[in-house]
């Protein structure tokens, strides 16, 4: 049986160092000012009947006859009306009515006003990230030397 050779001391030689870069993701957050919402503000015209009551006025003429003697007659209008045609005075009068007039004028009701602004907010955002790492495996050639612990 031969005996285990003794480890033999070999010269240090410089050895080429292996080298690996790692990269990991960073997560920037930033915002973006980008349009989100159209909003038109238009104005229209509603139509509606409105039904008003106006009290209106008008001359009336009332005709009271009255006999020579000043005593008030009930006798027939028809009579009277033929006297004054056979050759008496004929008296006219204007009698005066008044009528509804309607005008339209456009008033300001209300003024109505839109006003843009900001609001500040917190969104929230779930992003994964990535890191590389290193992995050395092995098994311990006879002869190495063991890393101190």
């Amino acid at each position: 049986m031969v005996a285990p050779a003794e480890p033999v001391a070999r010269p240090h030689q410089p050895v080429a160092p292996i080298e690996v870069t790692l990269h990991e993701e960073e997560l920037r957050v930033g915002v973006v000012r980008a349009p989100y919402r159209r909003v038109r503000f238009r104005k229209r015209v509603v139509t509606e009947v409105r039904t008003v009551e106006v009290e209106v006025r008008s001359e009336v003429l009332d005709i009271d006859w009255i006999d020579a003697d000043g005593i008030p007659s009930d006798s027939d209008t028809a009579n009277h009306v033929g006297e004054a045609a056979a050759g008496q005075d004929r008296l006219q009068f204007v009698l005066w009515g008044e009528e509804p007039v309607v005008t339209l004028t456009r008033v300001p009701k209300e003024m109505v006003t839109a006003t843009r602004f900001s609001v500040a907010g917190t969104c929230d955002i779930n992003e994964e990230l990535r890191t590389e790492r290193v992995d050395v495996q092995g098994d311990r050639v006879e002869g190495d030397r063991q890393a101190p612990s």
